[in-house]
């Protein structure tokens, strides 16, 4: 299995690369070209018909959603122990200028209690704080092309041990076509500042420096009868990421070289990422299967890669889903991943159980993680994440 991924990793690197120029250009071509393809005059439209369509253009459209949840939160390890319970007041809106402008924003209040013990990271401390999920513009001047731009949360990408669900400041196009019946490809590219002071709400202040961080991804999808199967291939690669995330990501399990203000990473971080994801119906059943694997390019063997893959079933109105992951030091930059999966130098098991309750919006839910150290590490421990949550959603 490790020399087929390390093959399909060469293929991909040299695909991806040639690719992102290619289409680069492609997509230069459609910007250029499609305001005059488009336009009313070449249309041949009439004066009354070209105001009409601009009176619809100025219209407002808006959803407007809140969610209140209450949850608990229990984190075991020798270097970390964590008993917590808090409020959150979670809202968002969806504004709709016109079918080619829109905004959507999300966030929300945190408000935490209870007790902690850290000897290095306080990440799971209990805090009062805002969060800002997503916070960007969408505008489609055709139907295949989509730009935004703001701050763009990553879970689009559902690969945690590469990044968490986190909003970055950055600029996305995406470009969407299908090759034939009931298929489905989607091109992004993605231009990132990932912010380096609070990456999530739990983490501490880091000032200096402005790192980058470019994606190029290219995802099919195929539905066949009451199946659909998933791919994903994605080309990454940061750009001066600051002494300040070396430092706090060789207490998260990567390899940092220097202290203090001269710690620099020991690799450089660029690399494909790979994924499927199949899902199929029974009647009232679902399934899914899904696997993660990145792969950092400039990263020695056994400290390049990492693996996530997992089960789901779900019937009616109950969803459960376990799996397991094998997150070496250096696939990725542990600053960014999810903390719950013991970011890097780990392997681990987690598990997920949800419960909506019927004719209404209020739903709980269970995860669990645990994560044990692939090496022995002053700065690695054993951990256990305990997370369960009562939720409530409103939608006006």
């Amino acid at each position: 299995m490790h020399y087929i991924y390390r093959g399909v990793n060469f293929f991909m690197c040299k695909f991806l690369k040639s690719f992102n120029f290619h289409l680069h250009l492609f997509i230069g071509y459609l910007l250029y070209y499609t305001p005059f393809a488009y336009s009313d005059i070449w249309k041949g439209e009439n004066v009354e018909n070209i105001n009409n369509r601009r009176q619809k253009v100025l219209q407002f459209d808006h959803k407007i959603r809140f969610e209140t949840q209450m949850y608990g939160l229990n984190v075991n390890s020798p270097m970390n122990e964590t008993q917590a319970m808090g409020v959150a007041f979670l809202g968002g809106v969806h504004a709709e200028f016109s079918k080619q402008l829109q905004f959507i924003f999300q966030g929300g209040l945190y408000l935490e209690t209870g007790a902690q013990k850290s000897t290095l990271l306080n990440e799971y401390a209990p805090e009062k704080d805002l969060l800002l999920y997503e916070a960007r513009g969408i505008f489609r001047p055709f139907k295949s092309l989509t730009l935004e731009g703001g701050a763009i949360n990553q879970s689009y990408l559902d690969s945690p041990l590469f990044l968490d669900k986190l909003a970055f400041l950055g600029t996305r196009q995406k470009l969407e076509f299908n090759l034939w019946a009931n298929s489905n490809v989607v091109l992004d590219f993605t231009q990132l500042v990932p912010d380096n002071k609070t990456m999530v709400n739990r983490i501490g202040s880091i000032k200096e420096g402005t790192p980058k961080l470019f994606i190029e991804r290219i995802a099919l999808s195929q539905k066949i009868y009451k199946s659909q199967l998933e791919f994903y291939g994605l080309y990454f690669s940061y750009r001066d990421v600051s002494e300040g995330i070396a430092e706090q990501s060789r207490l998260m399990g990567n390899t940092v070289k220097g202290i203090g203000e001269d710690s620099y990473f020991s690799y450089q971080y660029e690399g494909i990422g790979l994924g499927t994801r199949i899902k199929q119906e029974f009647g009232n059943w679902s399934g899914v299967l899904g696997l993660d694997y990145i792969r950092n390019n400039y990263a020695p063997i056994n400290r390049d890669e990492s693996i996530r893959t997992f089960i789901g079933a779900s019937y009616k109105h109950i969803v459960l889903q376990v799996g397991t992951f094998r997150n070496e030091s250096d696939a990725s930059i542990a600053y960014y991943n999810d903390k719950d999966y013991g970011h890097s130098g780990m392997k681990g098991k987690f598990g997920t159980l949800s419960y909506l309750i019927p004719y209404s919006e209020l739903s709980l839910k269970l995860d669990y993680y645990t994560a044990t150290p692939l090496e022995n590490a002053l700065e690695r421990s054993k951990q256990d994440v305990t997370f369960i949550s009562i939720s409530r959603k409103y939608e006006l």
